[in-house]
């Protein structure tokens, strides 16, 4: 079970990895990394400490302390 936990844990790390990379090349605002966030249903949040009610204020929080 570990490796699959492990998986979708290194699965999420690389794109919120890609978000940041976007928004430091300027292909992407934080505003549409979020928005995109949104629509991904196969990112394993919970495995990031990203609070379900909270999502969005952890993301962006996340991304300005990350292209900054």
């Amino acid at each position: 079970m570990s490796k699959v936990k492990n998986y979708y844990w290194d699965e999420a790390e690389k794109y919120v990895d890609s978000l940041i990379n976007q928004i430091k090349n300027k292909t992407m605002t934080i505003a549409e990394a979020i928005a995109e966030a949104k629509t991904k249903t196969d990112v394993s949040w919970a495995l990031l400490g990203f609070d379900e009610l909270s999502f969005e204020d952890d993301l962006e929080t996340v991304l300005i302390e990350e292209t900054q």
